[in-house]
């Protein structure tokens, strides 16, 4: 009975996998319920089922298995080319692992081919090595899809894979000690024994996904909030700039009265030194950057007032349009974090502090190039010196998302005393 039912749960299997192909590399269609695909692999299985019985495992068996996927891509989304591809690379890659399991068992068991598919002990080994392997698969190919695995560090791969020939190792052990002793009562306990040793392990893999998952979305979490932050830092900036201007403009006309007086009078030297204290009091003499494009023109603005304070020489270079098809967000972020880490390398600086900024919108192209003085420091090019590492450290994350967002490149250059980062947006 046990062996009946591996075989029944077999088309099962199959259909749980390829429906975790589809949904790694299509879409699912807008308005169709998850009891939708639920049927659908319900009715996947029972067609499996009975092409096995009817085609007896050939090449007429594998002809239809395609066909019935090619069938049940159709809940999914995309062209019609993609489905065939997927639903044959998924068929031939079950039937792949099925032979190489077998010439696994054949060849370190010394079997011949016809004893493993008779043999309803090892028929059941290579069913369940062949159906993990084949999980196991299509789980990673899921994750790496998704750019989970690329974080994982080589010794996790090492211990997953030990792991993995432990497991695969005593379920041969347990099948191989059944079939030599045949003891009756043990077929139901060495099954029951290898289902757990098959739980544990994907359970360990679903647990490493899951803790992935909320890894990844934590970093997200900790990136918006940055950006946030930086939006929320800028949008201030803008706010101080702007109140600046009314508070000038406000007091303008009660300057000129005074100006009028003294002119009227004939106190021609009371009125220039008037106007000299009033040269100061409204920073005449400092540039205001303006272009025609609001976002752009304020954070420039607001972030050479900061570096002049600082004693940091800050040179524009800027040819663009009023208007850009990006987000004013975006540049925001973009902008203010660059040239904050610009300006913060500066101070670290004890000689001369430069920040040169390029910013042309050309064909298409919206290039952006700042290249600040750097100390001469052994510090690794992404990390921050900032005392809130945890903080800060993810200016430059930051940066990435938000070009991430669109089509664009990025490059970053780190010499002796500079230090350069550069991006274009291809819009």
């Amino acid at each position: 009975m046990i062996y009946t039912i591996a075989d029944i749960a077999t088309g099962l299997f199959e259909s749980i996998v390829t429906f975790m192909f589809f949904s790694t590399f299509m879409e699912k269609r807008d308005g169709l319920k998850d009891w939708v695909y639920v049927l659908g692999a319900i009715g996947l299985t029972i067609c499996i089922n009975i092409s096995n019985v009817l085609f007896n495992f050939g090449f007429l068996n594998v002809l239809f298995i395609i066909v019935l996927t090619i069938i049940a891509s159709m809940l999914y989304k995309g062209n019609i080319k993609t489905k065939i591809i997927v639903s044959v690379v998924i068929v031939f890659l079950s039937a792949g692992i099925e032979i190489l399991v077998l010439y696994m068992i054949t060849s370190i068991g010394h079997y011949t081919t016809e004893e493993v598919v008779e043999n309803p002990t090892l028929r059941l080994l290579g069913i369940i090595l062949s159906k993990t392997v084949y999980f196991i698969t299509a789980k990673i190919v899921s994750l790496k899809h998704r750019k989970v695995l690329y974080k994982m560090p080589t010794g996790y791969w090492i211990m997953f894979f030990s792991m993995l020939i432990s497991v695969g190792l005593a379920m041969g052990m347990i099948f191989l000690f059944q079939y030599y002793n045949s003891i009756a009562y043990m077929d139901i306990l060495s099954v029951i024994t290898i289902l757990g040793l098959m739980y544990s392990f994907l359970l360990t893999l679903y647990m490493y996904e899951r803790v992935s998952v909320q890894a990844e979305e934590l970093a997200a979490k900790a990136i918006l909030t940055e950006q946030l932050q930086s939006q929320k830092k800028h949008i201030d900036e803008m706010f101080m700039a702007q109140n600046k201007i009314k508070k000038v403009r406000h007091d303008l006309k009660n300057h000129i009265i005074a100006l009028r007086a003294f002119f009227k009078n004939g106190d021609c030297q009371g009125g220039e030194e008037y106007l000299d204290n009033l040269h100061f009091f409204a920073d005449i003499e400092g540039e205001t950057i303006d272009t025609g494009n609001i976002v752009i023109d304020t954070i420039l603005t607001a972030k050479k007032e900061m570096a002049l304070s600082k004693s940091i020489s800050f040179d524009c270079h800027i040819q663009i349009p009023e208007k850009v098809n990006i987000d004013a967000a975006d540049l925001c972020v973009l902008l203010g974090n660059i040239l904050d880490n610009a300006i913060e390398a500066c101070e670290r600086v004890k000689d001369k502090k430069s920040i040169q900024v390029s910013v042309v919108y050309k064909q298409g192209l919206f290039m952006c190039k700042v290249v600040n003085t750097a100390p001469d420091e052994n510090n690794p090019l992404l990390k921050t010196t900032k005392d809130n590492k945890n903080e800060h450290g993810i200016g430059l994350s930051s940066v990435k998302s938000i070009l991430d967002k669109y089509e664009s490149t990025l490059n970053i250059e780190r010499t002796v005393n500079q230090f350069s980062i550069s991006f274009v947006i291809f819009i």
